[in-house]
């Protein structure tokens, strides 16, 4: 028979053993995960499967982008020393093409009326659409049926621009810029609410820029720094938008394609050897990289598909890009 005394006994010798049995578990756990963090620092991120679904793409046209004059010298100024650790594959977005049609017409008739412009509009037979408004023909509207992009302007002259009051504070800017997009129904999931507020230094006015949201958690910049090279972007006086710019095209966020990459120390060695461009002219003959990372880059050139790049990055604003695409997979 068993007694109260020699219970308690095994009791608590078999709480003893329980406890070292959960805390070497938990031991366990801790060292896995530690090492999986490990191995994510020191071994190259795992790279999803390339499919290439999309077969050999285009080259991307650079066109846009600033290429240094003269000889730059590059330094890498990481945290580490070195070129990063990237995936080796990245994923190519498709961007679709709408052809002139009835129904994107009467679509966009209705977009212009939302902004008062009731009359019929200019209509070439490229696709371009454009307004004047009958009540006042100092403001001109234009847009392209197939791919929705907008230009929106009110002439004004010296005196009148002379005239210009700024907007009281910068969120009096943003709202009306958001108003206004939303009349045109910008995708706001596609471009997030503005990152960048800025005062022209010649005139009474508020830029105010917006930007497209990140692919699969990597940054899609514009081709220029400069702001009125966006993509879409209002500008701001006598609390009324004076002009504006919505140059987007039919991103396909759910049709793409993984590709391989030439590999970070590639795109480096090119940048040296003057196949990338910039965003804005570099001030200096030395470029000190501070970051290197994965990315999209757009300008009014992209077309078809919008492909990976390479990112050079300073503590300024100054940025290099790079095709990132395997040349084996990029047409000649």
């Amino acid at each position: 028979m068993v007694t109260l005394t020699k219970f308690a006994y095994f009791f608590k010798k078999g709480s003893v053993w329980a406890a070292l049995g959960l805390a070497i578990i938990a031991l366990l756990l801790i060292i896995a995960a530690f090492g999986k963090n490990i191995r994510t620092l020191v071994f190259e991120p795992k790279a999803l499967p390339a499919s290439v679904a999309f077969g050999k793409l285009p080259k991307i046209d650079f066109s846009e982008g600033v290429k240094p004059q003269g000889r730059i010298t590059y330094k890498l100024e990481t945290i580490s020393g070195d070129l990063p650790k990237l995936p080796g594959t990245a994923k190519v977005f498709a961007i679709r093409s709408e052809g002139l049609s009835f129904g994107r017409i009467e679509d966009i008739k209705r977009r212009a009326q939302q902004l008062g412009f009731n009359n019929q509009p200019n209509i070439t037979p490229g696709g371009f659409l454009s307004f004047v408004d009958p009540n006042d023909n100092k403001r001109f509207l234009s847009m392209y049926d197939t791919n929705g992009s907008i230009s929106y302007v009110i002439i004004l002259n010296n005196q009148e621009m002379a005239a210009v009051q700024k907007p009281k504070n910068s969120q009096d800017a943003l709202r009306l810029a958001l108003d206004f997009l939303s009349k045109l129904n910008l995708n706001r999931n596609e471009f997030p609410n503005s990152k960048d507020v800025n005062s022209q230094a010649d005139a009474n006015l508020v830029r105010v820029n917006f930007y497209r949201a990140d692919l699969d958690k990597l940054p899609v910049l514009p081709m220029l720094q400069d702001p009125a090279k966006g993509k879409v972007w209002v500008l701001i006086g006598n609390d009324k938008v004076l002009a504006a710019k919505m140059e987007i095209y039919n991103l396909e966020r759910f049709t793409f394609a993984t590709y391989p990459l030439k590999g970070v120390a590639k795109a480096y060695e090119e940048l040296q050897n003057g196949q990338g461009v910039f965003n804005t002219s570099p001030d200096l003959d030395t470029m000190e990289i501070t970051s290197v990372g994965l990315g999209y880059v757009e300008s009014s050139k992209t077309d078809g598909f919008l492909e990976p790049v390479y990112i050079f990055g300073t503590l300024g604003n100054l940025k290099a890009f790079v095709s990132a695409v395997d040349d084996s997979w990029i047409s000649k």
